[in-house]
Order: structure tokens, then C-alpha cells, then sequence
């Protein structure tokens, strides 16, 4: 009896060992919902960052139709608490009804690192938009994207996990605020297979809506995530 009762005993250990929010050889729900913060978040050079970078090109020629390119160097302030850098390369085009703007669309692809206080990564990114809302009289702009971001990955949340991560995210009709160029409302979906260094490969899927005030939730095997669209850190 005493052995069946230890032998209980280990069994339960070992299921426990074995769920994805203890095991350190399977990511967890948070550790993926972090990486794909952080790949939308401002301060780690996420897509919002290449939304700004958008918009800066969308009147820089005082022309109304124009195409052009651009390789720039990225990189966080001095003194950041998180850091960032990268190279970059735009492709982008403006189209016009007559002399009215209509639609200007960016491709982008690069590589580089960030170290935030969560999570680094190593990766890869590329970048596909089109925003609409280019007229004077239009109250904001509306942004459709798909993005990537794939490289290898260090969780600072549970076990320091390295693994490898490839994110796919869609952005569908996000509004941007013209005077702040800050997302107030929109949705997006979201794909990522990571491929921890020890371990089996994870299938996640993510829903994301923007609610304004500049935070976001992210929606995750069931759980949601309140994350800084900022800082990409998980409030809640």
C-alpha cells in the first residue's frame, strides 16, 4: 500500500512537470503572448514602429503620385531600458484620384535585435501595408497589414527558454489617430510556431483588438493578455 501511495505521489509530480506553464521544454500561453507584444509594440521596433515610418513617407514628396525606396538604420535611444537595432529597406507607392490621394501601400523587409526586459530576439522581419485615409477630409488613417517576424527568441518569464519563433500576423482596418499617429481601434489574427531548443513544437493562435488609450488585448488559447502597445509589457 505504501508504495502504490508513493508511486500516486510521483505520477502526480510528473503531470504536473509536464503542463505547459511549468515544464521548461514547452512554451507557455504568456511566453508566446509576450513575443507577439513585443513583435507589435513600439519600443521593440514591432509593426506599429514601421506604421510611423509609413506615414512618413505617405507626404514626403509634395507630389501627389510617387514610388521611391529607402534603407534606414533603427535604433533605441541612449539610456533606453529597452533596446532595439536594426536595418530596414522600403519599397512604397502613392496613388491618386486626380489630385487627391488614395492609397499608399509599403513593403518592408530587415533584420535585427531587441532586449526588453521580458524577452530577446534575433530575427528577421517583413512588412506588407496599405493605408487608406489619405484626404484631408478623412479623420483618421486605415491601416491593413500582414507581418513577420521570425528568429530565435529568449523567454526571461519562466526558465530563460531559448527557442525558435515564427510569428504571422494579419492587421485588419486599424485606425490611426492623424494628429498622434497612435492606433485607437482595429483587429488583427495571428499564427506562431515556435520550436523550443529542447522540447516539441508549439502551434499557437492569437486573435488581437485594439481598444485605444494605447493598449491592446491579445486572446490566446483561451486567455487574454492586456498588453502596453508602447512598451509591448503585459499588464495583465
Amino acid at each position: 500500500m505504501k508504495k502504490l501511495f508513493l508511486l500516486a505521489i510521483a505520477s502526480t509530480g510528473l503531470f504536473v512537470a509536464c503542463t505547459p506553464e511549468n515544464n521548461p521544454l514547452v512554451l507557455s500561453d504568456q511566453e508566446a503572448a509576450q513575443s507577439l507584444a513585443y513583435s507589435i509594440a513600439e519600443d521593440q521596433n514591432g509593426v506599429l514602429a514601421q506604421f510611423s515610418d509609413a506615414i512618413n513617407y505617405v507626404d514626403s514628396t509634395g507630389v501627389c503620385a510617387f514610388s521611391g525606396d529607402s534603407s534606414i538604420h533603427k535604433k533605441s535611444k541612449d539610456g533606453a531600458s529597452s533596446i532595439f537595432d536594426y536595418n530596414l529597406n522600403y519599397i512604397f507607392n502613392r496613388t491618386c484620384n486626380g489630385d487627391n490621394p488614395a492609397n499608399f501601400t509599403l513593403t518592408a523587409d530587415g533584420s535585427g535585435f531587441y532586449d526588453a526586459s521580458k524577452m530577446s530576439a534575433t530575427d528577421n522581419v517583413g512588412l506588407q501595408l496599405s493605408i487608406a485615409g489619405l484626404s484631408d477630409a478623412a479623420d483618421f488613417y486605415s491601416v491593413n497589414a500582414s507581418y513577420t517576424r521570425v528568429g530565435t527568441f529568449k523567454s526571461k518569464i519562466l526558465s530563460f527558454l531559448g527557442f525558435e519563433n515564427d510569428i504571422k500576423l494579419n492587421l485588419f482596418n486599424i485606425k490611426l489617430n492623424k494628429a498622434s499617429e497612435k492606433a485607437f481601434a482595429g483587429t488583427g489574427t495571428c499564427k506562431i510556431v515556435s520550436n523550443p531548443t529542447v522540447g516539441k513544437t508549439i502551434y499557437f493562435n492569437a486573435s488581437i483588438t485594439f481598444i485605444g488609450q494605447r493598449t491592446s488585448f491579445i486572446k490566446i488559447n483561451g486567455k487574454t493578455f492586456l498588453f502596453d502597445l508602447v512598451t509591448g509589457e503585459i499588464i495583465q
